[in-house]
């Protein structure tokens, strides 16, 4: 992924930089070209010398070529003119600017220069920290959800889902991350290289006590404390890493930051679940990787064990490399960072969260994800409870990946060239409706987990759908919260959007799994006779074999994951209207609306 993206990214930020205009400039006049505005140097004695006026003034022929000051014309009220006249004795041009108004609060990031080599090897940097990054959180939401599914119940699977939320929670400590460093190393590396090289030794760890934790009903909660502060580190690594990229990037270039935390934290996720749980499967292993002679029924090629142990060196190794070899040095054209101390970053966040914009912001991310989390958290479950296998949706997986590549790369694109949020909201309803159409294929799938050729290509297009809609929006909001954060306190800011974000995917996993364990409704009956009442159960093994032992059955009368997926979808689909009045419209706000004005320059 790195090399196709490394390759691709010449070709990916080329933009169309020339305007058609119905009247050519003369020859005396020097036209600096912008995607913003239009600046005309016109030569002459008088002390107004230069004009910079809007593309539609061109376009429209509204520019007269004398050095007169531009008439607001109809259509044209909304635009604020402001002249400096200069005296004889100061510079012998005057500047008439218009401002431009837009949706983007950094008006330097619409003119992308050329990208440079070392623009591509920063990037291939900030992937491979992102993709460090991805894989222990890929093993938090994905693998081991997934190997604890058999022994667990949705509520213990809730427990688990616990762990998830120092990610969520990683504002509370990112003033001192962004404040506290020791000058020598960087301001970014102080804080990587150590995180990364405990990740590792907790990653090494794990690989020697993973295999009781997943099998043992005692292992839940020692696995639960461990993950648990394996992400806090992860999410103290990402406080960094997002700052690191406001500097390590030129300030036109800063959009790609996203690009690169999408590639990165989809590589990990990716091979932390689809690799993992692919070669870890002995059908799958049999079927695509041994030869007919070499046929082992017990285990894959490759236990969760060993993959522990291999990322728990190499995220020690990638360590060691980035703190002997990559200098942390600011691109020339990137924004500068004011030194602040802890409390002055405190005090920063607190104004700034009490912005109605940012009230607003919250409000919406903390309630929008509601709609489609039933489907979201529980889905992949359900088909394995109707008889599909780890191997099946690893492929699914697998085939998934290189869409949600193409989707990062065009998302990227398409958020540059118009405003991100209505992106986002196209693809928030598309989720909600391939998450309706994904909770209908689950109702009528068979239990025997006899699925014909049709319906398993459904099941597949309906994942690819639903994973390309997700990273719209995913590459969209991070476009857009690139544009409004105030570099002034480097990746604090950033990291206050991306937790409010990350919060509101994460708070309702709990309640949602346990309210479809609540609302899931069965009975132990015995096969020989049906009106012998033998207690209730559940769907989870534990429920079913002590059901078994008492010498019944487990049949479930009420899925509880239907009725919590149609109340989460039908209130999605309401709340999207109201996303539509009053979240989209946050992206048409000024800088103004984004920073106090005590801490406006």
């Amino acid at each position: 992924s790195v090399a196709v993206y490394v390759v691709a990214l010449p070709f990916i930020s080329l933009r169309k930089r020339i305007i058609i205009m119905r009247k050519k400039p003369s020859p005396d006049e020097d036209i600096i070209l912008t995607p913003s505005k239009v600046a005309i140097n016109i030569p002459g004695p008088s002390p107004i010398r230069r004009a910079s006026v809007t593309k539609e003034h061109i376009k429209n022929n509204q520019m007269d070529s004398s050095p007169k000051r531009p008439k607001e014309g109809k259509g044209h009220k909304h635009l604020r003119t402001s002249v400096a006249l200069a005296s004889p004795s100061s510079r012998s041009d005057s500047l008439i600017t218009m401002p431009p108004i837009s949706s983007s609060s950094h008006s330097s990031h619409n003119h992308s220069p050329r990208t440079t080599v070392e623009d591509m090897k920063n990037m291939a940097w900030l992937i491979l920290l992102y993709l460090i990054q991805g894989v222990p959180l890929g093993l938090c939401h994905g693998a081991i959800p997934f190997l604890l599914q058999k022994n667990a119940s949705y509520t213990q699977l809730g427990i688990f889902s616990l762990c998830q939320y120092p990610y969520s929670l990683k504002l509370l400590w990112s003033p001192i991350v962004d404040s506290i460093y020791y000058p020598k190393i960087g301001r970014r590396k102080s804080w990587i290289i150590p995180i990364q090289l405990i990740a590792g030794t907790i990653m090494l760890f794990l690989s020697r006590n993973i295999d009781w934790m997943l099998s043992s009903e005692q292992g839940l909660f020692p696995i639960t404390a461990t993950f648990m502060v394996l992400v806090m580190l992860m999410a103290t690594q990402d406080i960094a890493v997002d700052g690191w990229a406001l500097t390590m990037l030129p300030a036109a270039k800063l959009g790609y930051g996203s690009t690169c935390q999408t590639i990165g934290l989809n590589g990990g996720f990716f091979l932390s679940f689809t690799v993992l749980l692919a070669l870890s499967s002995p059908e799958f292993c049999n079927a695509y990787l041994r030869s007919a002679t070499n046929q082992n029924e017990e285990a894959g090629v490759l236990t969760i064990s060993q993959y522990l142990t291999f990322w728990g060196w190499a995220l020690i190794f990638v360590s060691l490399v980035l703190f002997l070899y990559k200098k942390e040095i600011p691109h020339e054209g990137a924004d500068d960072e004011e030194e602040l101390s802890v409390a002055e970053v405190y005090h920063r966040i607190r104004r700034i969260i009490t912005l109605p914009s940012i009230r607003q912001l919250v409000f919406s991310l903390w309630v929008c994800k509601i709609g489609y989390m039933a489907v979201e958290s529980v889905g992949s479950l359900k088909l394995l409870e109707r008889g599909f296998k780890r191997e099946d949706l690893a492929l699914f997986a697998l085939i998934q990946f290189p869409f949600v590549m193409l989707s990062s790369f065009l998302g990227g694109k398409w958020a540059s060239r118009q405003k991100p949020l209505a992106l986002w909201l196209k693809g928030y309803r598309f989720e909600l409706l391939f998450s309706t159409l994904s909770m209908i294929i689950f109702y009528v799938l068979p239990t025997n987990g006899e699925v014909s050729t049709t319906l398993y290509t459904v099941i597949l297009i309906l994942f690819l759908l639903g994973s390309c809609s997700n990273t719209l929006m995913f590459v969209s909001q991070g476009s857009f919260f690139l544009r409004i954060s105030d570099k002034a306190i480097g990746g604090t800011y950033l990291t206050l959007l991306n937790t409010i974000s990350n919060f509101g995917a994460t708070w309702p996993k709990f309640f949602i799994l346990s309210a479809v364990d609540w609302a899931t409704s069965g009975k132990c009956v015995d096969p020989l006779d049906a009106s012998r009442d033998l207690g209730s159960c559940h769907t989870d093994e534990h429920s079913k074999l002590a059901c078994a032992d008492r010498g019944g059955e487990c049949t479930v009368y009420v899925d509880g994951f239907f009725p919590v997926a149609v109340v989460c979808i039908v209130f999605g689909a309401g709340f999207s209207f109201y996303m539509a009045r009053r979240y989209v419209p946050l992206q048409d706000l000024t800088e103004a609306a984004w920073i106090p004005r005590s801490l406006r320059k």
